[in-house]
């Protein structure tokens, strides 16, 4: 783990166990600095000395519990961050990890329009994998894709997920 400038006090995480290198390296470490690691629960958060700032957790991994595919991957947290600076003026961010179509039609079903955001982190990489109405909830004016391009054989971000949040975007903007 690289030396951090700022004291982690707590972590929040799915609980889900794999065995993937990195993955026990970072549970290893901080579990080693006595940091506090813990299951979020679907909520809302309140931060001391931000009062503009709230986190919402939407999902906490608990649904859909596996080590391996979709199954971990609709574990994610998904939460949405908001920022209100003034009382007229409200931003929100969505964060939805590696969520694929099962999560994505459960948050929908159970959230609906409050999963409204101004900006999104599209889901998985932009994967094939998504719950399509999940985008038109959301709504976001701008839309992030986390990929790199380098994984061939995942094809992330698919064209036509780019495209779908591309063009909630672009309606949203009119």
């Amino acid at each position: 783990m690289r030396q951090s400038r700022f004291k982690v006090e707590r972590v929040w995480w799915t609980e889900e166990h794999r065995s993937i290198q990195d993955y026990v390296g970072l549970r290893t470490g901080v579990s080693q600095r006595g940091i506090v690691a813990i299951r979020p629960e679907e909520d809302f958060y309140h931060f001391v000395g931000s009062p503009n700032f709230t986190l919402r957790v939407f999902n906490n991994g608990q649904e859909f519990a596996g080590t391996s595919g979709a199954d971990i991957n609709d574990d994610s947290l998904v939460f949405q961050v908001i920022y209100e600076p003034s009382t007229h003026i409200q931003v929100t961010a969505l964060f939805t990890g590696d969520i694929e179509e099962r999560q994505g039609q459960m948050l929908v079903e159970q959230y609906g329009d409050q999963l409204k955001s101004d900006i999104v982190k599209v889901p998985h990489h932009g994967s094939a994998h998504l719950f399509e109405p999940f985008s038109e909830k959301v709504a976001a004016r701008f839309a992030f894709i986390s990929s790199s391009g380098t994984h061939r054989g995942y094809r992330h971000p698919r064209k036509y997920v780019v495209d779908l949040y591309g063009e909630t975007a672009f309606d949203s903007l009119t």
